[in-house]
């Protein structure tokens, strides 16, 4: 199986709570099943944090900020985080993200999308506008 893995959280210096969270299933999910393939996407510049299952995991780079990339996956422009990683792979089987983002999405690849709080909902009056 190739799952295809959107890993813009774990590009950051400190994993925070997405991230971990994100880490943790990769890390275990590859351990209980050596045979699965990631794909994963990243953008910007940013390293990935260390510890994943790197001989299972194929990388994919945008060139582009994730704040440009998103703009494009925003406006359905560009080939889109599917695109990217099947560009020069085998098909992907799912596609994961693991942090509710900007993502252009491809209606023939299964997708799961965790959802870690809805606070911003249940609770709006704590959060600026913006943030909702």
């Amino acid at each position: 199986m190739n799952l295809g893995v959107d890993l813009r959280c774990l590009q950051t210096r400190h994993r925070t709570g997405v991230g971990e969270v994100a880490w943790q299933i990769l890390r275990s999910l590859g351990q209980f099943d050596p045979s699965l393939r990631f794909s994963g996407y990243t953008s910007g510049r940013g390293a990935l944090s260390p510890g994943l299952p790197t001989n299972q995991l194929t990388v994919y780079s945008e060139a582009l900020p994730s704040k440009f990339s998103n703009l494009l996956h925003t406006l359905g422009l560009g080939q889109g985080i599917v695109g990217a990683l099947e560009r020069d792979q085998p098909p992907l089987d799912a596609l994961w993200l693991p942090n509710p983002g900007f993502v252009h999405l491809n209606a023939l690849v299964p997708t799961v999308l965790t959802i870690h709080d809805l606070s911003f909902i249940h609770h709006a009056d704590f959060f600026p506008f913006r943030k909702r």
